[in-house]
């Protein structure tokens, strides 16, 4: 019979050992995605912040939160 687990709740070790490594590679991407994105926002925001006084133009902080990325 299959072992049954609470599949809200799956250790990496309970994976298949082949699927194991696809997603831990598939999360690492994930999560580099989303840190190039954060970079990305950040900057953006850097350039808006410089136009600021020259244009007057506002811009509200833009946050990115995500589980997959830490607080730093």
């Amino acid at each position: 019979m299959a072992k049954k687990f609470d599949t809200s709740y799956i250790t990496l070790s309970e994976l298949i050992p082949s699927k194991k490594d696809h997603y831990l590679r598939r999360a690492n991407t994930i999560f580099i995605r989303l840190k190039r994105r954060t970079a990305y926002i950040r900057t953006t925001e850097e350039k808006f912040n410089a136009m600021q006084p020259a244009y007057g133009i506002t811009i509200p902080k833009i946050e990115v939160r995500s589980p997959l990325i830490p607080n730093n």
